[in-house]
């Protein structure tokens, strides 16, 4: 099984399902190196019953939680601007 690394999610859900897109932002260069924007490139998209991710945001929950309680606290990109 191939891994993919992803910086971004999207969510949708319907009455039976949820969708999750995962995708990739990156940076758009200019010629001289200076970034001019970014682009979003959707990766993957997975359907789950809702039953499943339900329990898939348990076990994020908990995994986060003890990451947390060990390394302290995972600060959110918005979080850190609203910080300064």
């Amino acid at each position: 099984m191939d891994g993919i690394y992803s910086n971004a999610f999207q969510i949708a859900g319907s009455y039976f399902d949820v969708q999750i897109e995962f995708a990739k932002i990156e940076p758009i260069f200019d010629g001289t190196g200076n970034i001019t924007g970014s682009e979003r490139n959707s990766l993957q998209r997975v359907n789950l019953p809702l039953c499943i991710a339900k329990d898939l945001a348990e076990k994020l929950t908990e995994v986060i939680t003890n990451f947390e309680e060990n390394f302290g606290e995972i600060k959110l990109p918005r979080q850190e601007a609203a910080d300064q």
